[in-house]
């Protein structure tokens, strides 16, 4: 019964973890109130490449797998499963928190040429874009469409 309530726990916490990106911009407390840059330019170059996460996924991971890891075994055992949970649960949280991105070299408007990333887009070389600049911050790159 014990595994079993674990298992729900589990399956239940990974449903909430992937419902939480709406894919709505975010913006912090102070953040909202700053002025912000436009740039707009034509994408001359794209390179595909994966960003870590911050380390949520790996925390939570090596937890979860400890915890799955502590149901089973006897003495010793015990322990090592616990050990061996925590750091494949780790592991797996790691390379889960990797989210796709892509790095875009634009050439500006003003013929300044800059490198973004941008997460989980589809952009190709020719396009035209809008970059959404805080401070050194990149809040969005959105096409432009004319």
């Amino acid at each position: 019964m014990n595994k079993f309530l674990t298992l729900i726990s589990l399956v239940v916490l990974l449903i909430f973890t992937g419902c939480t990106n709406s894919g709505t911009p975010t913006y912090s407390g102070k953040d909202y109130s700053q002025i912000k840059e436009i740039l707009v330019g034509d994408i001359i170059e794209v390179r595909y490449v994966a960003i870590e996460g911050e380390g949520l996924g790996t925390v939570l991971g090596a937890v979860i797998g400890g915890v799955l890891g502590s149901t089973m075994g006897r003495g010793s055992g015990k322990t090592l499963t616990t050990l061996g949970g925590a750091v494949v649960g780790g592991v797996a949280g790691k390379e889960l928190n990797k989210k796709e991105a892509q790095e875009l070299v634009v050439t500006l408007d003003s013929g300044k040429d800059i490198v973004v990333i941008s997460k989980g887009t589809n952009f190709a070389v020719g396009e035209r874009v809008r970059i959404i600049k805080n401070g050194n911050d990149v809040a969005s790159v959105k096409r432009v469409i004319n």
